[in-house]
């Protein structure tokens, strides 16, 4: 058992530890079964690392406005562990596919990783195999901002580390994309928790497996398996206090040990570009282009360029070129279409609005919903141009 079996526990004989500190009681059982010469110096105490983020649930919606999450937007948490065997050991493509695959108006996908895999490799390599998902739109969360993150997350997908267990005790739907059973010791309770968890289909739809397991979860599903976290919610810090001074022969502050809250993680949302978008009932559905290789074909799609941001030759394939207003030269619509044959549409994004332009000098203003990006206004009327026969060649 990883940490609480002998040759963890024990240096020559004796232990290492004047006191080895669990979280539930049900560890203490399998601890004295594992390491019954060093049972004697177990002390459950609960678990300090879930406390803060219980002390901190109430204020999900603070978390989640932090990240930008506004008008239904949902955060999916993709969590790897260390390790041949974690996730990015077995399906490392996956954190791709996540972000070609859910739309980028509804959907904001963070990657949790293990510090240790940057220890082993290095953070700039990490940053290096998630470039293109970066470029994507996908946040990736600062090693030790991954308590914000749960507390944002919609829904998680991960391995057997320990973070997917906090977010399924947190009432967070879990879905595993791998998990080593050989791994753990069958009688704990994140290997009864993969035992009944959902588990990821690579083959198929990422996005129908996660809105499934969205719509049909239920909070304390896992109740029974996950209320092993601790045996003392709320209580840990308290009860180490207690501990370490009373190892010490000191006395305790006569002050109330309460666990800290999580610090909140601030995320700005950039316009991701390029976009292919699409029209699906009536409804703009965009999708990075950076990441396009992990996915099929966008059928019927049209591309979307921010020219905001360096475009390069995306711009040249460009069907809608937007830019923010307050940024965009003089007659900069009618320098795109001169420079851009294939353009078809142009929009000056505002606030709360999109002044678009057509090769023909026609202009129209379009108000964006609430919590809409005016941007997606462009592409409405793109695909009213092409649907209608009406599209403009120079």
């Amino acid at each position: 058992m990883f940490g609480l079996s002998e040759p963890w526990v024990l240096h020559e004989g004796t232990p290492i530890a004047t006191a080895q500190i669990l979280s539930h009681f049900e560890q203490l059982d399998r601890f004295r079964k594992a390491a019954p010469t060093v049972a004697h110096t177990a002390v459950v105490a609960g678990d300090p690392c879930f406390d803060r983020l219980l002390e901190s649930a109430a204020d999900r919606d603070l978390y989640r406005a932090a990240l930008g999450l506004r008008g239904g937007r949902r955060l999916i948490v993709v969590n790897t562990t260390w390790g041949p065997r974690s996730l990015f050991g077995q399906q490392l493509a996956l954190v791709e596919r996540l972000v070609a695959e859910l739309p980028a108006d509804d959907y904001l996908v963070a990657a949790v990783v293990h510090p240790n895999v940057g220890h082993a490799h290095g953070r700039a390599e990490v940053e290096r195999v998630l470039a293109h998902a970066r470029r994507g739109g996908l946040l990736l969360v600062p090693p030790f901002d991954w308590r914000a993150a749960l507390l944002a997350a919609d829904a998680l997908v991960g391995d057997h580390g320990s973070v997917p267990f906090y977010a399924a005790a947190l009432g967070v739907p879990t879905i595993l994309a791998t998990f080593p059973t050989d791994a753990l010791d069958p009688e704990s309770p994140i290997a009864r928790f993969a035992d009944e968890a959902p588990r990821l289909v690579p083959g198929s739809s990422l996005r129908d497996q996660i809105e499934k397991a969205i719509h049909t979860h239920t909070p304390t599903e896992y109740a029974d398996v996950t209320g092993s976290v601790t045996s003392f919610p709320g209580r840990s810090l308290e009860l180490l206090r207690t501990l370490f001074y009373g190892l010490l022969e000191l006395p305790e502050p006569p002050w109330p040990a309460i666990p800290e809250p999580v610090p909140v993680l601030h995320h700005h949302r950039q316009r991701v570009s390029p976009l292919w978008a699409r029209v699906v009932e009536g409804r703009v559905e965009r999708f990075p282009s950076a990441v396009d290789h992990a996915t099929t074909p966008r059928h019927g799609a049209h591309l979307v360029v921010d020219a905001t941001q360096p475009t390069g030759r995306a711009a040249e394939m460009a069907d809608v070129l937007i830019r923010d207003a307050d940024e965009a030269p003089e007659n900069w619509a009618a320098r795109a279409f001169e420079r851009l044959p294939g353009l078809t549409v142009a929009g000056l994004v505002e606030a709360d609005r999109c002044r678009l332009r057509l090769r023909d000098g026609t202009e129209i203003v379009r108000y964006a919903a609430p919590g809409q990006d005016p941007a997606v206004l462009a592409s409405v009327l793109y695909n009213e141009i092409v649907s209608s026969g009406r599209q403009q060649r120079p």
